[in-house]
């Protein structure tokens, strides 16, 4: 397999994060790679002021909004076709590390079996705090939270990662074309949250282990394409919620669907009514068998 590393960084419609995350590679003297960024159909020119920020890498620009999962696969093809064997998947909205390519790589390496190695992800706003170090799916809730979540680096060992953990963060992964080839590219039908949860599954079902490194370290910024209070959010992941419940997890899908229909219902939910229209239209959608991006028009 070949040793050219691509780093793909997703943007869209946010050129101050993506220049900084950009920036930060750059200083990841380590480990020689490439760098690509691949605009999502951006509509604020910013794809403009990053080529005018960084002249020296790739662009890709897809001309449409195609999601998370479709953006990113758009970089990984490019990315193949020049002879890449590494894909480093990198949120727009993270700083690197010096050092948070070079763990994984090494890793990946170091085990025939594993296909997708993952960053332990730390607050950008508080540098100390760990935001990721392992993913926990909640089968019965279909429900899923971070190992270690707002513990400081200081009360835990710095190798610290779980032996079981069910998925890496799509913040900061690389994954191989060994296992793109067998298990295929991330599902764009998703559009946003819950791929990568998804993809270490399918990742699982082929045979490939994926694996957490806690010498590798990003910084994130939480939620700062859409915010956490994001009715659109809330539409992505309910409706995904219950698609990888019913795919993965069939048998407890009626108590996912129970806990999805209860959270609506919550008096601190009702109070902000704008989020109502986007909650029928995830379960609309998710019963329709439709998916990719929410169409704003038919949302009631």
């Amino acid at each position: 397999m070949s040793n050219l590393i691509y780093a793909i960084v997703l943007n869209w419609n946010n050129a101050p994060d993506t220049i900084e995350c950009i920036e930060s590679l750059k200083k990841t003297g380590s480990i020689d790679f490439k760098i690509l960024c691949v605009d999502n159909g951006s509509e604020d020119k910013s794809c403009g002021k990053i080529r005018e920020a960084h002249p020296d890498i790739e662009f890709l620009e897809t001309g449409a909004n195609l999601g998370y999962a479709g953006g990113n696969n758009a970089g990984i093809k490019y990315a193949m076709e020049k002879g890449a064997g590494y894909f480093w998947i990198l949120n727009n909205d993270t700083v690197a590390d010096a050092n948070a390519l070079k763990p994984m790589i090494e890793s990946l390496k170091g085990d025939s079996t594993a296909g997708a190695a993952g960053s332990v992800i730390m607050r950008y706003d508080n540098k100390h705090i760990i935001w990721f170090a392992g993913g926990i799916y909640d089968r019965k809730r279909g429900y899923t939270s971070h190992y270690l979540e707002n513990r400081s680096i200081e009360e835990v060992k710095p190798a610290t990662v779980p032996e079981k953990f069910d998925f890496v963060s799509g913040a900061s992964f690389v994954v191989t074309r060994k296992a793109i080839e067998k298990t295929g590219y991330l599902d764009s039908g998703l559009f946003l949250f819950y791929e990568e949860i998804d993809y270490c599954f399918r990742l699982n079902k082929a045979g490939f282990k994926y694996l957490m490194c806690p010498g590798s370290i990003v910084y994130h910024k939480v939620s700062a394409s859409l915010g956490d209070d994001s009715p659109l959010k809330l539409y992505y992941y309910t409706r995904n919620r219950l698609y990888i419940s019913k795919k993965y997890f069939p048998r407890y899908f009626t108590l996912v669907l129970l806990w999805c229909i209860r959270w609506p219902l919550l008096p601190s939910f009702v109070k902000k009514r704008k989020r109502i229209p986007y909650v029928l239209a995830a379960f609309r959608d998710f019963f329709a068998g439709r998916r990719g991006a929410l169409n704003e028009r038919k949302k009631t």
